[in-house]
This record gives structure tokens, C-alpha cells and sequence, in this order.
């Protein structure tokens, strides 16, 4: 039976019989898509999925959710003055400053090589950056790579591996990308190892004189880390992910950031040099 209100008779209104529905009205659920999530979470918004002091999540003023920050350390160089790195330098290797970044100069010697430490972790902090999920950048610039003549190795990332004339010890611990030249080739690569053994991505480009190359690098989990990388200004690449031998702090390393270069014993120079740094997390 069907009949409209009447305002001088509400009561007539509020009693009158409703039609049976030959379907149950479905109890209602909400369905939000959260900020920085692809999932659907579905279910009672205010108390059964989140509650205002849940780990990880806010609620905002005009009643929704979404993630809250997490306050990060924040430190980037570039490569202003010699004197707040460490040096150290073999055969005809050679460090200089300029407008340009830092050179690391291995030279024209046999076994020469040139590396920089920076120290951002603290005298008791040993292994602490590879810790909290950092994130690192940094820009270089090839040189003089002589591409053509002998061999060369490079590293930029956090570690305090050995470098010396002889080339790069990639199996102690370190995060990051290495550059090295062979049979009349440069190729970049993502390395990382936990003082065992080196996880290294496949050849990610190839490089020559006056290339320049964004690096940059994140750390997910204790298992793996996704590295990114962009040459002359191009296209970031998509992510490379290498998985297992990450290293962390229960390994007993410096907190520095490293940049080397060397000559792998030739005596051909394998000159690189990064302009700018920075380190998250």
C-alpha cells in the first residue's frame, strides 16, 4: 500500500505497510583505496582495519587515513673542500678538487689508484649505514677512461673496501655500483656483498669519454636492494633489483661512504670523477 506524507498527519505516514521486498537490503560496506597503498582494504573504516594510534597510519582532519612519515637523516655533498674527506692514494694516483666534483686520477703508472672516504656514520657507528633502509645518489662524470688501452676498476656507494693498485676487493662489504673497463669496454654494474661473496647485476650500460651517470640506489629489505641509473640526462632506468648478500650491522665496517677509482695494474689511466652525493635514511 502506497501513501504520501501528510504533514498534518505524520503518524498516518510513519504506520502505514511497506511493501515487502522480495530481497534482503545488503548491510553496507565501505571501501577505501588508501593513500600509498595498491590494496583495497573493505570492512568497518574507523575501527576493524585502522585505529588512530596504529603504527604507520594517521588520520587526517576530514576523517580518512593515510601513511605518516617517518622522519629520515638527510646528508649530501658536493665535494667541496679535501679537507672533510680521507685520502688515499698509490703510484701515480692523484685526488683533486675543483669546480667540477673530485678527481680521482689513478694516472699513467702501473698498480696506481686513488680513493676517497667519507665519514657520515661516527667512530662508533661501525656498519650503522647499512642499517635503516638507506637510500644513496651520486653523479659521475668519465673523465679520461682511455677506453681502448688496459683495464681499470672503480666503486661509488657505502663500504670501505680495500682499492689499491691492483683493483677493488668486491667480495667485502659494500652497497653500491661499480664501473670497470676490459677488453676495450666500460661497463656499469649494481654490487653488493656481506664480506663472503659479491652479488652483482648484469651489464647495465656501457660508457665513454664525457658520459655522465646518475646512480642511485635503495636498500628494501635485508635481502635485497633496487638500483637505478640515468646516463647524460636520459630516461631514469626502471628498477634492478639484486637480491641475498646484504650487508648490515653485525659486520664490523667503517661508516663511509666510498670513491675510488684504479688502474688494475696497467699503466693506463682510468680517471672518473663524481660531483655531487647524498645519503638517506
Amino acid at each position: 500500500m502506497n501513501q504520501q506524507y501528510n504533514p498534518k498527519n505524520p503518524d498516518a505516514f510513519r504506520q502505514a505497510e511497506l511493501p515487502e521486498l522480495e530481497e534482503p537490503v545488503p548491510e553496507l560496506n565501505i571501501i577505501a583505496l588508501f593513500k600509498g597503498q595498491s590494496t583495497i582494504k573493505e570492512g568497518d573504516f574507523s575501527s576493524k582495519n585502522f585505529k588512530k594510534n596504529q603504527t604507520g597510519w594517521r588520520l587526517r582532519s576530514d576523517g580518512s587515513f593515510d601513511r605518516a612519515p617517518i622522519p629520515r637523516m638527510f646528508f649530501s655533498t658536493v665535494f667541496e673542500t679535501a679537507a672533510r674527506f680521507s685520502q688515499n692514494i698509490g703510484g701515480s694516483g692523484a685526488i683533486t678538487f675543483n669546480t667540477i666534483g673530485a678527481n680521482l686520477i689513478p694516472g699513467v703508472t702501473g698498480t696506481s689508484f686513488a680513493k676517497l672516504l667519507l665519514n657520515i656514520g661516527g667512530v662508533a657507528d661501525n656498519g650503522g649505514l647499512f642499517n635503516g633502509n638507506p637510500k644513496f645518489s651520486v653523479q659521475v662524470d668519465m673523465t679520461s677512461l682511455v677506453v681502448a688501452s688496459g683495464v681499470g676498476s672503480s666503486f661509488f656507494g657505502i663500504g670501505n673496501i680495500t682499492a689499491n693498485g691492483g683493483g677493488h676487493a668486491f667480495s667485502e662489504p659494500h652497497i653500491g655500483f661499480k664501473i670497470t673497463k676490459s677488453g676495450g669496454v666500460v661497463t656499469l654494474y649494481a654490487t653488493q656483498a656481506d664480506d663472503t661473496i659479491e652479488s652483482a647485476s648484469g651489464a647495465l650500460t656501457t660508457l665513454v669519454n664525457d658520459d655522465s651517470l646518475d646512480l642511485i640506489f635503495e636498500v628494501n629489505d635485508k635481502d635485497n636492494v633496487s638500483y637505478f641509473w640515468r646516463k647524460n640526462g636520459g630516461e631514469l632506468s626502471s628498477a634492478v633489483v639484486v637480491s641475498g648478500r646484504v650487508p648490515n650491522s653485525t659486520l664490523v665496517v667503517a661508516s663511509t661512504l666510498q670513491f675510488s677509482c684504479s688502474n688494475d695494474v696497467t699503466a693506463f689511466n682510468f680517471h672518473i670523477t663524481p660531483s655531487a652525493c647524498s645519503f638517506e635514511r
